[in-house]
């Protein structure tokens, strides 16, 4: 159907009983021009460059918290791009892929940490599991994400001195929400 043909049948039938084919005529022809003319894929930005910084004490961050970075550095070329799973006292963190790391301000104290890669197949009941590790009053606090020998997501506290040059503390992960609750830190 073309726009003359359209038009022409408006004429005869009468304004109203066409004027709705032609609408749909014209917003069916809008339509499909733009789709045909924009980029159709969706581009996610799965990382910011930017490098981990000290909690500020603002906003719903206490005065006396601190910030724990997660990093993880490449790891096996097989397993390099798929998601480690971060929990934090049971709560979802981010989905670490090679060379990328996640922050979150917490009071210090002993908290529960879990890594795991994909584990759905569970349920995500990992999250549940991991191991108690303190978090002291230090400012800045690193955790390395890595694969041990079998193969296994293992999480252990790195001395930040030893980080300098880390090509995994320069890309945050940024396509995942944190689900992490902060309550407020015990006065000292």
């Amino acid at each position: 159907m073309t726009i003359d043909f359209a038009v022409s049948r408006m004429r005869s039938t009468g304004w109203r009983a066409s004027s709705s084919v032609f609408c749909t005529l014209v917003v069916l022809t809008g339509g499909l021009c733009g789709c045909a003319s924009s980029d159709q894929f969706e581009h996610w930005r799965m990382t910011e460059s930017v490098a981990p910084s000290p909690a500020d004490p603002v906003g719903d961050i206490p005065a006396s918290a601190v910030r724990v970075v997660f990093f993880r550095a490449g790891g096996s070329p097989a397993k390099v791009d798929l998601p480690v799973n971060v929990y934090i006292n049971g709560q979802y963190q981010a989905s670490l892929v090679g060379n990328t790391y996640t922050e979150q301000s917490l009071c210090p104290g002993t908290h529960r940490f879990a890594v795991q890669f994909d584990d759905a197949y569970r349920r995500y009941s990992t999250k549940g599991e991991g191991l108690p590790m303190v978090v002291s009053n230090q400012p800045m606090q690193y955790f390395s994400v890595a694969e041990d020998a079998s193969g296994s997501a293992v999480v252990k506290a790195v001395d930040g001195r030893a980080l300098q040059g880390v090509g995994s503390l320069r890309l945050l992960q940024s396509h995942t929400l944190p689900r992490v609750v902060r309550n407020g830190c015990a006065k000292g």
